[in-house]
């Protein structure tokens, strides 16, 4: 099985941290609030228009009250 390329890591991540703020009925601009990370840095990173840096997701996780593990297990093919 070939590893996932860099954009389809960038792609899952985004999907995944977006299914978790619908799970939790968060919206971008509430993440933003409470992370203190821009909206359009969030939107934009969402859209897999760029990389999450490793403390936005550790802020995304915490204020989601999950493990980053959840978010970054995807990097590792899953999903």
């Amino acid at each position: 099985m070939d590893s996932p390329s860099p954009l389809q890591i960038q792609a899952r991540l985004a999907r995944t941290v977006r299914d978790a703020l619908a799970t939790a009925g968060i919206s971008q601009s509430r993440l933003a609030e409470l992370t203190g990370i821009p909206q359009s840095t969030i939107s934009r990173k969402l859209s897999g228009l760029g990389n999450f840096t490793i403390p936005e997701l550790h802020l995304i996780a915490f204020q989601l009250g999950m493990p980053m593990s959840d978010l970054i297990e995807t990097m590792n093919g899953a999903a």
